[in-house]
């Protein structure tokens, strides 16, 4: 799912306005502090896609309508760690 920057968590969590775990981000979104997305948001895990000389390219996010106190912001970074390098790589690849 995409939504416009401007509407999306994404930004705030790569500009560190939202940290990249959130167990129940419902008073966020009560105090103004996230986007309303128009449903109840439990837990949001969010973390920035890194090139390999640093640059931002997207995020990794999931979210659930429950909370859960088990999620793990761990696999996420490391996936969006190997996605990094992949497109890294990729990208090396085009140049060529």
């Amino acid at each position: 799912m995409s939504d416009p920057a401007e509407e999306s968590w994404c930004p705030y969590a790569v500009e560190g306005r939202l940290p990249e775990k959130i167990d129940n981000a419902v008073p966020l979104v009560k105090a103004g502090q996230a986007p309303d997305p128009g449903f109840d948001i439990g837990t949001h895990l969010s973390t920035p896609v890194r090139l390999a000389d640093g640059q931002v390219y997207g995020t990794l996010c999931c979210f659930s309508r429950g909370v859960q106190r088990d999620a793990d912001i761990d696999r996420l970074r490391y996936t969006a760690n190997l996605l990094g390098e992949k497109l890294s790589e990729g990208a090396g690849e085009a140049s060529r």
